[in-house]
């Protein structure tokens, strides 16, 4: 078993969660392969041309991990292992933690943004805002 690869204890948890190979048609590749494949793109870093030839074409693995997104089957894997490691004790939830450093309130953004998405839009979609908000700070004619 080469590096990224599953185990047979962790394919075991996962195969029943895919969906089957297709019977009409050309045949799937084999999943496990597939998935080692997107494993060793998506820890490695490398460009998907660079899979190596033991995973199958790159098109391959790049077009099953699409489909299964788009699906929500890697939703469903990532589920069962959540629950899984929670259920053997894995999972420190005194560690989970969100870091507030990290979220911008947008304040002085707001006005900038809400002028340009303003004048973005299409003329008859505009809405009517006040004249004070606009800036326009001219007298009136008297």
């Amino acid at each position: 078993m080469h590096r990224y690869e599953l185990d047979d204890w962790a394919w075991a948890l996962v195969e029943p969660l895919l969906p089957p190979r297709r019977t009409r048609g050309r045949w799937w590749r084999d999943h496990r392969q597939v998935i080692n494949g997107i494993f060793w793109i998506l820890f490695s870093g490398a460009p998907w041309r660079d899979l190596p030839d033991r995973y199958g074409p790159w098109q391959t693995a790049h077009r099953r991990l699409s489909c299964w997104r788009a699906d929500g089957t890697w939703e469903k894997v990532l589920h069962r292992l959540r629950l899984r490691a929670d259920r053997v004790g894995l999972l420190d939830y005194a560690r989970w933690n969100i870091d507030s450093t990290s979220i911008r309130s947008g304040r002085p953004r707001d006005r900038i943004i809400a002028r340009r998405a303003w004048h973005q839009t299409a003329p008859g979609h505009r809405r009517e805002r006040p004249a004070d908000r606009l800036g326009n700070h001219r007298r009136q004619p008297q």
